[in-house]
């Protein structure tokens, strides 16, 4: 074998989510499929010297060549695994094949095969349908746990569950039947707002806040109607928490069923949707220590190797605003965007330097590339090279910018980490970027 190869699917949970499962309401967002896509370019930041990164949309020149100037090792596919055309401009596919079921298409072999030769341990984002085999089919070494262990410990009921054992009071419950959703609703309601999350929910769709009574019947009617054409309701009813601050636990379950620690990182979200990941204040590490989390983290890894899972975990959790701890909100085992951003953590610290990892929204209508905004950034001096104490650091392209001709303008993401000195300085450049986006041609979403 020779090194490791990093690959996989981003919002995995719809991949293990039961298709007989009602659905809360969400709203169609065009670009939606190739955004989700292109975020595993963002895996380039765990290579080593030896290691490849293989992304379901080729990544861009520029963007390659940039990252290796400025000391990334980024030995990537030059194909696309997705199909170009209409497909990646669909306004809603919810469900796309994942990187490993388009690696195993035989069009596909060919070039995959090529690219792979001399062997690697794979290290998948999530394991998904399709792992297995594609380890197999491409001689890829890796211990995976079975699709049934990896559903059952990644849904939210889970969670609960690894509540009670762990001895944490629980404040969730499960809810089945949209009338069994109405009537405990109205009564949790009388004592403030309420979150029904879904079982396979990803970040900020998969949690819906209900503060009153007409947002709760608006609910109820639209899963009555799915119960009705036979989908079965099933759903997390927890009271809405007073936080002051939202962070996760990144650590690993090794196959020997050691748990090892990887960081701690403290969330900004926006509503219920990830908004940036930042490093962890020194008062709430102390916090940590205190209170005992590590041990807890512990205890809950090795109740997951009990379980049958080995493999990455993020836990989210959270400091309510009367400042104790709420240790478990939700398990994700896989990998997470808190663990990339250790990982760029582990670059700037190279330098002396610190970062966030976040995103800025704009619409793209094909008129403008990324390598102009990456000259645009270069000139104004905002672009992270390792002679400069701040920067901006472009950790993907295709969530944004298009190859091909569009028939209308689409919307996406350009993911990046704010290296800085002092953390009063990531406004500033976040606001110089958005500028930089607006000259480039992009219109930026505030």
């Amino acid at each position: 074998m020779s090194g490791r190869l990093y690959c996989g699917t981003f919002e995995a949970e719809a991949h293990w989510r039961e298709a007989d499962l009602a659905k809360l309401p969400a709203l169609p967002s065009s670009g939606t499929l190739r955004m989700v896509q292109s975020m595993d370019q963002m895996l380039f930041a765990f290579c080593g010297p030896e290691d490849r990164v293989l992304t379901m949309w080729r990544m861009d020149e520029a963007h390659v060549q940039y990252l290796r100037a400025i000391g990334f090792h980024c030995h990537c596919n030059r194909f696309d695994l997705a199909p170009s055309g209409t497909e990646s401009q669909a306004a809603v596919v919810e469900v796309d094949q994942t990187v490993f079921q388009r690696m195993a298409q035989q069009h596909l072999v060919e070039p995959v095969a090529g690219f792979l030769a001399g062997g690697a341990d794979l290290e998948p984002f999530a394991v998904v349908p399709g792992t297995v085999e594609v380890a197999e089919q491409y001689g890829l070494g890796g211990v995976f746990p079975p699709q049934d262990v990896i559903r059952s410990v990644n849904a939210k009921s889970y969670s609960l569950r690894m509540r009670e054992r762990l001895g944490i009071a629980n404040v969730g419950v499960i809810v089945e039947g949209a009338a069994s959703l109405l009537k405990l609703g109205a009564q949790w309601l009388r004592h403030g707002p309420i979150l029904v999350k879904d079982e396979y929910g990803v970040s900020g769709k998969g949690n819906q806040l209900i503060e009153g009574e007409p947002g709760l019947m608006r609910l109820v009617r639209h899963l009555s109607a799915q119960e009705a054409g036979g989908k079965r309701v099933r759903f997390i009813l927890e009271p809405y928490l007073p936080k002051s601050a939202d962070f996760s636990c990144q650590f690993r379950v090794e196959q020997n069923g050691e748990v090892r620690r990887l960081a701690v990182q403290e969330l900004r979200n926006q509503g219920l949707a990830f908004g940036a990941s930042c490093p962890a204040r020194l008062e709430l590490l102390e916090q940590l220590e205190r209170e005992q989390y590590f041990f807890l983290i512990e205890q809950m890894g090795a109740k997951l190797y009990e379980d049958g899972y080995r493999g990455d975990v993020c836990v989210d959790s959270m400091v309510l605003q009367n400042g104790s701890l709420e240790p478990l909100v939700e398990i994700n085992a896989r990998k997470s965007m808190s663990l990339i951003k250790s990982a760029i953590d582990g670059f700037l610290a190279k330098t002396g330097r610190q970062g966030s990892l976040t995103s800025v929204s704009a619409v793209y209508d094909g008129t403008s590339d990324f390598a102009g905004l990456l000259e645009l950034l270069e000139e104004s001096r905002l672009l992270f090279t390792s002679d400069r104490p701040c920067g901006i650091l472009p950790l993907t392209v295709s969530t944004l910018y298009a190859r091909e001709a569009l028939t209308k303008p689409m919307r996406g993401k350009l993911y990046v980490a704010v290296a800085y000195e002092r953390i009063e300085q990531q406004d500033e450049l976040l606001a110089a970027l958005r500028q930089a986006m607006q000259r480039s041609g992009l219109r930026v979403l505030h």
